[in-house]
């Protein structure tokens, strides 16, 4: 007699096969959703970009149109040429200026939105309150009951050329300024704690966007001997950060390429020559990412001290109102408002008034966006995000979007990965 197969098993088998088939659909189910998260993720960040090009160009349109033209000129985004110009088209996308020149009443309501900030974040922040209370320097113009705060590369130069020579004649003023040390110095500018009464005074200090602030310092102070300070920062920094060539002694290489740098520019020795063989002496100061590097360590100086803290405007702002009136003007609309500043403190005879500045180096924002970019495309992600936490009371009391400069140059670094700078060798 066979014997029937007997049904349990397969009962066992059916219910196995829909459990199975239900944990499928029920990870199916998931992974569905998984991906349904993932999609809608992909769409914010994707709007993100796009709403961040957007922003960048105002037309979309004309990136891929000059990313299709270097294409189909042969020109690889991948490979673009050492010494290649980068199409102002393409530039274009990434510089954000603004040309308005706001009316007086205009700016009153700025300059007043721009206290009420510094007073806001001065209540609300305890990170290292005590710096921002710490006046390190300031100038009292007597002649013009106008009391001033220096942020060095935000315009000072100018506020002391437009002074100076009501001071002294113009030729001792342009002495003074080329030479920097004696012009900023001098007792004519009186001190605070010569000044008494403050009532009648007026008080003015400028800002400036911190990477544009930071590049113009680099630029002025330490590329091309433009400045002949530094030296021994400078050494360090080519010690610290270069691969020694076989045959050259570290404790000698770097100080002697500081040496030729300064004979060749400094002096101006024709007979001095680079070693374009020798990639060490090249170029033979230290480069933008050298420099940013040594700050992000902690090497600190006048030129790229914050000027939150430079300043000490939460007690400015802050506790010590004795003065008429607080301005804070933006060094990237400065010839506007500093008109505009002089017409409010009564100094109307120093408006209009042309400056012989071709000595300045640096001293208005860069105009091509190239410079600015050819600098900052050297740098690493790190370095990148190392200057926005350097710079981070400034970028939040004068309210720059230094979020968005630092995703400009990321944007930068990715539409032209292998883009490379090549440092001035010559005046």
């Amino acid at each position: 007699m066979k014997c029937m197969p007997s049904a349990v098993p397969q009962v066992f088998i059916g219910l196995a096969l829909i459990s199975t088939i239900l944990l499928i659909l029920h990870y199916v189910n998931n992974l569905k959703e998984v991906n349904r998260l993932l999609v809608e993720v992909q769409k914010v960040e994707s709007n993100q970009i796009r709403s961040t090009l957007n922003e960048i160009s105002g037309d979309q349109r004309k990136l891929s149109m000059t990313m299709a033209k270097m294409l189909g000129e042969g020109k690889s985004t991948n490979e673009t040429p050492r010494n290649s110009v980068i199409p102002e088209d393409f530039l274009h996308l990434f510089e954000k200026t603004s040309s308005h020149c706001p009316s007086k009443e205009e700016f009153l309501d700025l300059n007043k939105h721009r206290i009420e900030k510094v007073r806001k974040y001065c209540q609300h922040t305890d990170n290292n309150i005590s710096l921002l209370k710490r006046e390190r320097e300031l100038f009292m113009f007597k002649k013009y009951k106008l009391a001033w705060c220096p942020v060095f590369k935000a315009a000072s130069t100018q506020i002391v050329a437009y002074l100076c020579p009501t001071y002294f004649g113009p030729n001792i003023c342009t002495d003074g300024l080329k030479n920097r040390a004696f012009i900023f110095r001098v007792p004519e500018f009186t001190s605070k704690s010569q000044i008494g009464d403050k009532s009648d005074w007026d008080y003015l200090t400028v800002t400036r966007e911190p990477y544009s602030r930071l590049l113009s310092a680099y630029r002025n102070k330490i590329e091309l001997y433009r400045s002949p300070d530094y030296k021994k920062e400078k050494i360090a920094m080519l010690m610290h950060h270069r691969v020694l060539p076989r045959g050259m002694k570290r404790d000698t290489a770097p100080e002697a390429v500081i040496k030729k740098g300064e004979e060749i520019y400094l002096r101006k020795r024709p007979d001095v020559k680079l070693d374009f063989n020798n990639p060490y002496e090249l170029p033979p100061y230290p480069t933008f990412a050298e420099f940013i590097s040594e700050l992000i360590s902690g090497w600190r100086n006048e030129h790229w001290e914050e000027g939150s803290e430079w300043c000490g405007l939460c007690t400015t702002l802050g506790t010590d109102l004795a003065y008429r009136q607080h301005f804070i003007i933006s060094q990237e609309n400065f010839d506007c408002e500093f008109n505009h500043v002089l017409e409010l403190t009564n100094n109307t005879s120093l408006q209009g008034k042309e400056l012989n500045e071709q000595w300045a180096q640096n001293s208005q924002p860069l105009k091509n966006p190239s410079e600015f970019y050819r600098y900052y495309a050297t740098l690493t992600d790190d370095q990148i995000t190392g200057i926005r936490s350097m710079f981070q009371k400034d970028c939040a009391m004068f309210q720059y979007d230094c979020d968005e400069v630092a995703m400009r140059i990321r944007m930068f670094k990715k539409l032209l990965p292998d883009y490379k700078v090549t440092y001035p060798l010559e005046e």
